[in-house]
């Protein structure tokens, strides 16, 4: 904990917070005390696996999520992938324009991201995508 304008700062604060959510809406749903993990990660937005990327965090990547990601990928790649993601699933959720945005570049962001995770996970997506086409048939 470092200190912070009122007092200790805790970086993590929020993060223990949302997890602590999760774990009860995940128990909740299930009607157990020991919810299963997959549920737990299944509670967790999108948000907060993008502050798991930010620079405030970045103790945590060089020590847990780093494995993640093949050897010699770099937070800050990973960070502004999914920020725009999140960006794009944001202005979506808002109902905001999208035919100036870069949606291809999007596309192939996610693409980047999920073969990150998984090449398997980014086959999948790219195989049953219907974005390429969609983009190809806009005006």
């Amino acid at each position: 904990m470092r200190k912070g304008r009122r007092g200790p700062y805790d970086a993590n604060h929020t993060t223990r917070k949302k997890i602590t959510e999760a774990v009860s809406a995940a128990a909740e749903h299930s009607g157990t005390d020991q919810p299963a993990p997959g549920k737990v990660i299944a509670e967790l937005n999108l948000g907060f696996w993008r502050y798991l990327t930010v620079n405030r965090h970045d103790q945590l990547w060089r020590t847990h999520l780093h494995r993640t990601f093949p050897q010699g990928t770099k937070r800050i790649d990973v960070r502004d992938r999914v920020d725009q993601l999140h960006s794009l699933r944001n202005r979506v959720a808002h109902h905001e324009p999208l035919l100036q945005l870069p949606l291809a570049v999007r596309h192939r962001d996610l693409l980047a991201v999920a073969g990150l995770l998984s090449p398997r996970l980014r086959d999948h997506i790219a195989d049953h995508s219907p974005v390429p086409a969609v983009l190809a048939d806009r005006p």
